[in-house]
């Protein structure tokens, strides 16, 4: 007992030093709200949200740029840019590839170009590790970029750009990226990985930049809760509906709180399933901005050549007056009555510990003391 007691007094002493008053530097982000834009593709975020994106929260909050598919499997793109009298891409490109899905199942890619997948993408996996590798190439438009390039020249430095990948089931020392236009070739195992990678991805950035977790904010396409659109690529479909997973992640295991979602869709304006409804934001101010990182982008020059305008009434000259999206707040559950309520003892706890650490050593002391004379007077019995 002689042993313990003291062991046990500073255990409790320590345990208070937590709540002793700290000065918190300043942020080096206008606030601690972060806004994570997540496209499937190298050009997705450009061109459906990004006015949005300059509007309202450019140099307001922290932003999270992220790109899911390796963006190698567009095959007009490759035809366009390997094309002799170009020659931006190398002509490497396969027909019937194999992947591997991260389940360990064999994926089959209808067509693949590396060289093309590296050049959108801005870099590889090498191992683990993600290689930067920038390209650029002279367009009908002006210099094209890779996706990580032109974040940064026409959005910003600061920007935190991810692209994301996953463990190759057969060699664990290796990342693969997601294989661009055959998500849905292994729909479950792709939409539990990208959700699982996504949660994981956005926790780091939040935790190791301090940011908060009572709020978030997450662009992305739209889900199938959400939205009655047909026509979307697979690979939208896949990556929707595992950001709307990635949501319950971020609340039942990373301990987010409410999570405010724009829910977007790439080639017609956003058709809302029945409970939802479409807000228009007026992007007329960032139109400019908006066209200038559209001619950046490494396919927007094949896409013109094929008449290709999505929701822009003159790709990629005139993005339009608004950006269509579903505005969503998604919260974490909340708690059971008992553990509500062991939460307020908790919560009450460490507010008196907060404000009056002294007074809880000292009643901590006088417990210890109170039972060490207790437990010698019963010994003396």
């Amino acid at each position: 007992m002689k042993t313990i007691l003291p062991i046990l007094l500073i255990f409790l002493i320590a345990s208070t030093l937590p709540y002793t008053p700290t000065v918190k530097g300043e942020s080096p982000t206008p606030d601690d709200t972060l806004v994570v834009c997540i496209g499937a593709h190298p050009d997705d975020i450009d061109i459906a949200i990004s006015g949005t994106l300059y509007k309202n929260d450019l140099g307001k909050h922290p932003i999270l740029w992220i790109v899911v598919a390796d963006g190698g499997s567009d095959i007009d793109e490759y035809q366009y840019e390997s094309n002799s009298s170009r020659n931006w891409i190398v002509a490497d490109g396969k027909y019937v590839t194999a992947w591997k899905a991260p389940d360990g199942s064999n994926v089959i890619r209808a067509f693949y170009s590396a060289d093309l997948a590296k050049n959108r993408c801005g870099g590889y996996f090498e191992g683990l590790n993600w290689t930067d590798e920038p390209a650029s190439h002279n367009s009908y438009f002006g210099v094209a970029y890779d996706w990580r390039t032109r974040v940064s020249n026409f959005v910003g430095v600061t920007v935190e750009k991810i692209q994301l990948g996953y463990l190759d089931p057969n060699d664990t020392t290796k990342r693969l990226m997601y294989p661009d236009g055959a998500l849905a070739s292994a729909e479950t195992a792709y939409t539990n990985s990208i959700a699982t990678n996504l949660a994981s991805e956005i926790t780091k950035v939040v935790e190791a930049n301090n940011y908060s977790k009572s709020l978030i904010k997450i662009y992305s396409h739209a889900p199938e809760e959400v939205c009655t659109n047909t026509n979307e690529h697979s690979d939208h479909k896949v990556t929707a509906n595992a950001v709307r997973q990635t949501i319950d992640l971020l609340h039942e295991t990373h301990g987010f709180d409410q999570i405010d979602a724009k829910w977007f869709t790439i080639y017609s304006p956003i058709t809302p399933k029945s409970g939802y409804s479409r807000v228009d934001e007026d992007i007329s101010q960032q139109k400019t901005q908006k066209t200038e990182l559209a001619k950046a982008s490494w396919e927007t020059e094949a896409v013109n050549t094929r008449s290709i305008n999505y929701t822009w009434t003159d790709y990629p000259e005139d993005p339009g007056q608004y950006e269509c999206t579903v505005l969503q707040s998604y919260y974490a559950p909340a708690p059971s009555p008992f553990q509500a309520f062991i939460d307020s003892l908790v919560s009450l706890f460490n507010d008196i510990a907060r404000q009056y650490p002294l007074v809880i050593i000292a009643i901590v002391v006088i417990v210890i003391v109170a039972i060490a004379v207790a437990t010698r007077k019963r010994k003396g019995k």
